[in-house]
């Protein structure tokens, strides 16, 4: 009796312990979109859908997508039999065969839908395959969706085929009813000039909202049919905001109200980097201008922007213009400049905030503090901002090594990198720009001269060799351009030189040199870049070499790696075969390239 009792108690506890994940639970309910990612291939606006509506029997299951695309969406609404082996079976629109299949996954914690499209010709033969994985987690208020879609007659997947993970929360009837309820929506002025907007939102003591749309903006177009009209929108806005939508471009059939606001439209656009549509602009009730905006938001992202723009502590303009006046502490400033960078598309606000940053508190540290690896990253992010008078600019031109050991650089050199933007940014392209404007060749002696008398004559001289074979290539004076590239070449370090700048070098001398000794250095170049280049496309390189051992006389060496190069690669050999050819046929190929 004692034993039948133990066993029936581990017999309760081991069916109270299964883990509810084991089983594929239902997953009846409307579901929202919360993130997705894509993990591989192509952007598709219904690669997921925005909502689901899921209403699942035993047997049998119902799923109703709303899909977004461009200024519209789409609902499909499809009723499939489901279980182990069951395939509903149809012909699409283009007479294809098509099976959809539903059931759990061989683990038993999810749902598998499977879409396969026949060919046409070959109705046993898939042509495309798309499989949708549903999981539902133990809470049952999240879902994941994993969609797989593969078209075989796209094989390299260049195209079309994707793979996306996406996260939906539940939304329970009274969530529904509250979220999609219209009729009080968000109440746009019209008729008023931007003077009387200013003096209606100052007398209301009202921040103004400012929807910078298109005609032709698909996002906004879906803004405004399926957000602004819902009543908790309306709320959002209404209470605290003068909304004013400016529409900024033009067509001959506007309305006086929308033209009226035309002037206003350029000025927003100039004055507020307006480079994406939509975009939200808010301005404090004394019409001063305090955060931004950008891109299609449904509603509770929506809410959450209308939010930050009455907070003086996430206002975009606001900290911003702290930032300017130094009343940020300088934690702050490293935060706010990737802020206006990443979230906000402001670069040159960001620039702004990090070269104060820089000037003001990095400058002032110690060289022990100043070299660490998240200052120079931050430097490193904000290149424009460094000055010849700074010190991380003296560090890295007169301590390179020890800079280069802080800051990981491809290929080494971070504190040459420096050097080199600053110096052409504040010594060289000024003295450029005079010169194209002119139409003359620029005084290199000059150059030469100042640049000495601020550095020194090695980093002059070098920097003076690099802007005339800059210069020669642009203005295509092939002879001037060959008689200074070795001189230049031979100070650098080619294992640090830009890979494809090098390339470059070499088929310039191929093309234009009949001087056997810099056809031979040119070899050794493009023996050290096939050394190190990637192997997926090395065609690029041994082509060049192939064409440069044929012309410096070894003309068997270079058929057969020209050879070799097409047989390796078969994708170059519709471009490649003509050189082949008339290298065979033993004439002057370096004539024929463009």
């Amino acid at each position: 009796m004692k034993l039948q009792f133990i066993k029936l108690l581990i017999a309760s506890l081991c069916l109270f312990f299964i883990p509810i994940s084991s089983h594929a639970q239902n997953l009846t309910g409307t579901w929202r979109l919360k993130e997705f990612n894509k993990l591989k291939g192509a952007d598709y606006a219904d690669a997921i859908p925005l909502t689901m509506k899921i209403e699942q029997k035993p047997n049998l299951i119902t799923i109703e997508r709303t899909n977004s695309l461009g200024d519209r969406d789409t609902v499909i609404k499809e009723t499939l039999n489901y279980g182990e082996k069951v395939k509903n079976q149809s012909i699409t629109k283009t007479g294809r065969k098509k099976t959809v299949s539903f059931e759990k996954t061989d683990e038993g914690s999810a749902w598998l839908k499977q879409t396969e499209i026949f060919q046409k010709e070959d109705t046993g033969k898939v042509q495309s395959l798309n499989k949708e994985t549903f999981r539902l987690r133990p809470d049952g208020v999240v879902l994941s969706l994993l969609r797989e879609y593969v078209n075989h007659e796209d094989p390299k997947g260049n195209n079309e085929n994707f793979i996306v993970d996406a996260t939906y929360e539940k939304l329970t009837p009274e969530q529904l009813a509250k979220e999609t309820a219209t009729g009080k929506g968000v109440n746009f002025i019209e008729g008023l000039n931007w003077k009387q907007i200013m003096a209606k939102a100052k007398a209301e003591n009202k921040y103004i909202f400012v929807d910078c749309y298109a005609t032709w903006c698909g996002a906004c177009k879906m803004i405004d049919k399926y957000v602004y009209p819902l009543n908790i929108i309306g709320e959002a806005v209404n209470e605290n905001f003068i909304a004013v939508k400016v529409q900024m471009d033009s067509i001959k059939t506007d309305p006086a109200n929308i033209k009226l606001l035309y002037p206003l439209a350029r000025k927003l656009e100039t004055d507020y980097n307006i480079n994406a549509l939509p975009t939200y602009l808010f301005f404090s009730p004394e019409g001063k201008i305090v955060h931004k905006g950008t891109g299609k938001l449904d509603a509770k992202d929506l809410i959450k922007l209308l939010a930050k723009a009455k907070d003086s502590s996430q206002q975009m303009y606001t900290l911003f213009e702290s930032a300017k006046q130094q009343k940020m502490p300088w934690s702050g400033y490293p935060i706010l400049a990737k802020r206006l960078k990443e979230e906000f598309g402001e670069k040159e606000l960001a620039i702004e905030v990090a070269g104060i940053y820089n000037s003001k508190y990095l400058n002032a540290l110690s060289e022990e503090k100043l070299l660490t690896k998240a200052n120079l990253d931050f430097i490193g992010e904000y290149i424009p901002i460094v000055k010849s008078s700074d010190q991380i600019f003296n560090l890295c031109l007169k301590k390179p090594a020890l800079v280069d050991t802080i800051k990981e650089y491809h290929g080494g050199g971070w504190a040459e990198y420096v050097v080199n933007r600053t110096v052409n940014r504040e010594e060289i392209i000024p003295v450029l720009q005079v010169a194209e404007k002119s139409k003359k060749e620029p005084d290199w002696e000059k150059l030469d001269v100042n640049l000495t008398k601020k550095y020194n004559k090695e980093l002059a001289t070098t920097y003076v060799l690099g802007e005339r074979i800059a210069w020669y290539a642009k203005t295509e004076n092939w002879t001037a351009y060959l008689k200074y590239l070795k001189p230049y070449l031979s100070r650098l370090d080619l294992n640090k030189i830009n890979p494809t700048y090098l390339h470059w070098c070499a088929w310039y001398v191929f093309k234009y040199s009949d001087d056997p000794p810099l056809i031979k250095d040119a070899l050794d170049w493009i023996d050290l870049l096939i050394a190190k280049w990637d192997k997926t496309s090395v065609w690029m390189v041994t082509e060049t070499k192939a064409c440069m051992l044929y012309k410096s006389g070894k003309r068997d060496e270079g058929i057969a790696l020209m050879k070799k190069t097409i047989q390796m690669f078969p994708e170059v050999k519709e471009s490649y075969q003509p050189h082949l050819d008339s290298m065979i046929k033993g004439q002057k190929i370096w004539l024929t390239f463009k």
